[in-house]
């Protein structure tokens, strides 16, 4: 009772490292900003917690800390930063489970007009993963492009939400608390996963004209679902009906849909865009959002945690 009680007044917090590869300044600026609000708020140990650079961690070790916050920016096609890359070596050569003692979180910045988008990002996440780490919020990409406070922002306060909850310590019981998303349809729950799905009907003898519509999608309308948070899209038609489901994978649980994608958004005034759009009501009456029940993004790491 008294640890659950010392839990639930804020003492128990992790000693977090904040760290950074950063070559323009902006992942480092973001990094510093991020862990002077976490240390002011109270959010991490004051002890043990520190922002360093990359290859600083390499030096010290990743076990040092119960938690790392890395903010990784991307170089040209993929490639690390030169403060970056020491660390990047040390991954590689790591052994699986050596991070199992560690929860991560890795924030990505990138520019959508390279084609590895988010590429060291992405690869550092997956490294940690694979190395035992435990997630504690989704990756987030952020394009510098259309910029960075899109995905930064709600990022953020998801972070600053979930660091009193990744305490590291054997008598303490770790939850995952979701932030619920902003409704993006009809019948919405929030869902707190960033993934999508939606279901559709198309009008009656319109089924191949649709199919064809969508492989026919211009250039332009998938640069633009992408530079606004849609990392993935696919659809499925349900056999034998005239039933169509969408899936979205998103960059982040938090953006706000309506607003990035709907009437008056940036996407839509784009001429292009806009009339892929509006083409869509030709073949049916619009995307009605389903019920997430269950998802490994966040039922997954819940029940690990618990553990």
């Amino acid at each position: 009772l008294k640890l659950q009680f010392l839990y639930f007044i804020g003492t128990m917090v992790a000693k977090t490292g904040f760290v950074y590869g950063s070559q323009t300044g902006n992942a480092e600026a973001i990094c510093k900003d991020m862990f002077n609000e976490a240390m002011s708020k109270d959010l991490v140990c004051k002890e043990g917690s520190r922002c360093m650079a990359m290859n600083k961690l390499a030096e010290v070790g990743f076990t040092e800390y119960d938690a790392l916050v890395v903010i990784a920016a991307t170089t040209g096609d993929g490639s690390p930063p030169d403060n970056a890359k020491k660390l990047w070596r040390h991954l590689q050569k790591a052994e699986k489970g050596c991070l199992k003692s560690v929860k991560f979180a890795v924030l990505c910045l990138g520019d959508q007009n390279y084609e590895d988008f988010c590429g060291f990002g992405v690869k550092v996440d997956v490294s940690m993963g694979e190395l035992g780490g435990m997630r504690f919020i989704e990756r987030g990409e952020a394009d510098d492009g259309v910029g960075l406070e899109i995905v930064v922002e709600p990022w953020r306060e998801k972070l600053m939400k979930l660091l009193p909850e990744v305490a590291t310590s054997e008598n303490v019981s770790y939850s995952h608390t979701s932030t619920p998303a902003v409704p993006i349809g009809k019948n919405t729950r929030a869902t707190s996963s960033s993934k999508r799905c939606f279901i559709t009907t198309v009008k009656k003898d319109k089924m191949a004209d649709y199919l064809k519509y969508t492989a026919a999608i211009h250039p332009q309308v998938i640069k633009g679902l992408r530079v606004y948070g849609i990392t993935s899209l696919s659809i499925f038609r349900v056999p034998s009906t005239n039933q169509v489901i969408m899936t979205l994978s998103l960059s982040s649980r938090d953006l706000d849909y309506a607003k990035l994608y709907g009437d008056g958004s940036e996407y839509r005034k784009d001429e292009r865009c806009a009339a892929w759009e509006k083409a869509q009501s030709e073949y049916h009456s619009g995307w009605e959002a389903c019920e997430e029940v269950h998802s490994s993004e966040h039922d997954w790491d819940k029940i690990l945690l618990g553990l």
